[in-house]
């Protein structure tokens, strides 16, 4: 997977949840961990 930054005012779940978060127009699903996400939940 890859990592990378994101807002957490953007990304309400917390945990090993899921979340929609739009960016550019573009939604994409990611996986919280802490203070990084993923793309895609596994």
């Amino acid at each position: 997977m890859t990592w990378l930054p994101f807002t957490k005012s953007i990304l309400k779940e917390v945990g090993s949840r899921c979340a929609v978060d739009a960016v550019v127009g573009t939604i994409t699903i990611t996986c919280i961990m802490g203070d990084i996400c993923t793309i895609g939940c596994p």
